[in-house]
């Protein structure tokens, strides 16, 4: 991958293949509402509790931030999405490279940098992301970057071969009230024909203020289309800074509870 904000290639219909490789997905057909116009991928956001006002983020790279050195690191397991970082990769490539190299959209902010992924809030309760194309630059790609081979690790279809080219995040912060507050919240993922694909519903058993809720590894196709895959990734975060960084140490909230003294 050369350095260079400009892409060289743009599909002219995109193709969205969206698979759960994880537990925690309810794979149903329904017609999103209200929108007649395709996007590559759409995130709902639904709650029941009126009381309670839940933001829906988006986070992904920073443009500049994902031309890699010698070209794009290859996706061999589906374990890479998850990892520290890559020998190649650059800063903002994962969640986890830090804050300062990762945008996010969400109800203050509300576009990507090139506009290919907006916030939208149709109703109450309900907060809504559309990515229409990959939402960030990530430079012009060359024949190798597409290093990438499918197989059962990865979970890549056959037929062609992938450029991996960043890692996008989805949270849910209680911006006023807990998650767990909010009746029933829920995270559903729509396809390019608006047919559900997956859903996220949110555990409401112990306190949650916030948590990311999938991963989604971007891939453009030797073909010249743009891929992604859905993973589940379910971490907790106890502030609106981790919602660019998913620290390992986030995982956790404490809740402190004191026994009676029956003496």
């Amino acid at each position: 991958m050369r350095h260079t904000n400009k892409r060289i290639m743009k599909a002219i219909g995109l193709a969205v293949l969206a698979i759960a490789v994880l537990t925690g997905c309810n794979f149903e057909i329904n017609v999103f509402p209200g929108f007649a116009t395709r996007s590559d991928l759409t995130f709902e956001l639904v709650w029941d509790n009126s009381n309670v006002d839940l933001d829906l983020y988006l986070t992904y790279p920073d443009p500049d931030t994902t031309t890699v050195a010698g070209g794009v690191p290859p996706y061999t397991n589906i374990q890479d999405a998850y990892a520290a970082g890559t020998a190649l990769g650059e800063p903002g490539f994962f969640p986890e490279d830090g804050t300062g190299r990762r945008a996010r959209v969400h109800a203050g902010n509300t576009r990507s940098a090139d506009g290919n992924a907006e916030f939208f809030a149709p109703r109450a309760r309900t907060e809504i992301i559309r990515v229409w194309d990959i939402p960030f630059e990530y430079g012009s790609l060359v024949a190798g970057d597409f290093n990438t081979s499918p197989g059962s690790a990865n979970a890549l279809p056959g037929g062609r071969t992938y450029a991996w080219v960043g890692v996008m995040e989805v949270y849910v912060w209680g911006h006023d009230g807990n998650v767990s507050d909010a009746g029933s919240p829920t995270v559903n993922v729509y396809d390019n024909t608006n047919t559900k694909i997956a859903s996220f519903p949110i555990d409401e058993s112990t306190h949650i203020k916030g948590l990311s809720v999938a991963r989604i590894p971007v891939f453009r196709t030797s073909d010249g289309l743009n891929y992604y895959q859905i993973l589940l990734d379910k971490r907790l975060i106890n502030d609106t800074g981790q919602i660019r960084s998913i620290a390992p140490e986030a995982d956790y909230y404490i809740l402190g509870v004191e026994g009676t003294d029956d003496e």
